[in-house]
């Protein structure tokens, strides 16, 4: 099966997002309302992307690490298909976001940022429930993970991975045929010239995946 190509809707400006998607739509699979949008727009972001694009499934990335109740609760009556739990919070908050969504038949996204990630924490996020594995290479980091160290985690990955960070055609084309259950792009699509044209662009590397 090809991997989902999820649009990161890392904007500050609502409208901006939705134009994006809008541009974007017939190549994207996911759509994430990003960190930065929901900080700036708040659950606002969420409510009016679902209303607007309903047949695409919504990933809240929120990033919760904490207070897993009252975040989950927020962000899945506003409409999340998917919420996004940081592997750093505790077990507790993490089975709480998992038993939450899966109550409403949502699901959820442990995210590990981290420049070394291991394969224990891999697994604890599976025994821990969540629906997915974010591997996200951090913004902020100079360091990165190579190849075969890549490789090696998605084969021991016990949960479909999602893989975020820095992602281009280029470095996608390198990963063809790896066992990736979805891949996130934010600024390779909507900071380009040409949104559609970029989406257009992975979507293709993803149909050939093989």
């Amino acid at each position: 099966m090809r991997p989902h190509l999820q649009l990161a809707l890392d904007k500050t400006d609502l409208q901006a997002a939705l134009m994006v998607c809008e541009e974007t739509l017939p190549f994207i699979d996911w759509i994430e309302a990003g960190t930065p949008l929901v900080i700036n727009a708040g659950l606002l972001s969420i409510k009016t992307i679902k209303q607007h694009f309903p047949a695409k499934p919504l990933v809240a990335d929120i990033k919760i690490v904490d207070a897993a109740r009252l975040m989950s609760v927020q962000t899945l009556e506003a409409g999340a298909d998917i919420i996004t739990v940081l592997s750093s919070a505790g077990d507790n908050t993490i089975r709480t976001c998992v038993d939450l969504a899966h109550q409403q038949g949502r699901r959820v996204l442990g995210d590990h940022i981290c420049t070394r990630p291991a394969p224990a924490d891999l697994r604890r996020l599976t025994e821990l429930g969540v629906d997915f594995i974010g591997i996200h290479l951090p913004k902020d980091s100079n360091e990165g993970i190579s190849p075969s160290q890549l490789e090696s985690l998605l084969n021991q990955a016990q949960s479909p991975v999602v893989l975020a960070g820095g992602l281009t055609p280029e470095r996608l084309s390198a990963l063809a045929g790896w066992p990736i259950h979805a891949v996130v792009v934010g600024s390779a699509i909507i900071a380009h010239p040409n949104p559609a044209a970029e989406a257009e662009r992975f979507a293709v590397i993803l149909r050939d995946w093989h």
